[in-house]
């Protein structure tokens, strides 16, 4: 068998080691994030995609990663921190910029065109959270279709891009720690 899989098939039957258990964790954060409503608006179709997503990452990164030095996994280990950082940011900036939480506890995507049948109405006394309180809370009544579809899309893209970017630091950082101390 190659050693990379087999490496990470080692890696995710441990249950005692801190690399093990991290990983493990780090496949089960967006199911256990969309469960308890904090993720995209899709979040649970989404959260599997991450998931899923996520265990390719770390096959990945053990099949093609593992002979790399100790230097350059740890520049590896910097880009994907600043790429979680980033991704992170943009899809919490966004979340707060386009999204709110209806009466019913659902996640509302905003878009950021008004339909030119609403756009008339809006005024400091009738905003655009009036008109989708009104619209009972169907974002397409008071934006148009493909701005809220844009919304959603960029949303989920970041949400799956830092998935994305925590598993595959967390898979450099498991690797550089199995790597001996010489390399």
């Amino acid at each position: 068998m190659n050693q990379g899989i087999a490496q990470f098939k080692r890696m995710m039957a441990d249950f005692r080691s801190v690399g093990g258990i991290t990983v493990k964790a780090a496949l089960a954060t967006p199911l256990v994030i969309a469960a308890v409503g904090l993720g995209p608006p899709s979040s649970l179709p989404l959260a599997t995609v991450a998931a899923v997503a996520e265990a390719i990452v770390l096959m990945t990164i053990f099949q093609f990663w593992r002979g790399f030095s100790r230097k350059r996994m740890n520049l590896r280990m910097t880009l994907l921190l600043v790429m979680l950082c980033v991704f992170g940011t943009a899809y919490w900036v966004g979340v707060e910029r386009y999204t709110l939480v209806s009466p019913k506890k659902e996640r509302i995507v905003f878009g950021y065109e008004v339909r030119g049948d609403v756009s008339p109405l809006l005024s400091s006394n009738y905003t655009v959270i009036k008109a989708l309180s009104q619209a009972q809370y169907r974002s397409t009544e008071v934006w148009t279709r493909e701005s809220v579809s844009n919304i959603r899309c960029v949303l989920e893209f970041l949400w799956l891009a830092s998935f994305v970017a925590l598993a595959s630091f967390i898979g450099a950082f498991v690797l550089t720690n199995r790597m001996p101390t010489s390399q």
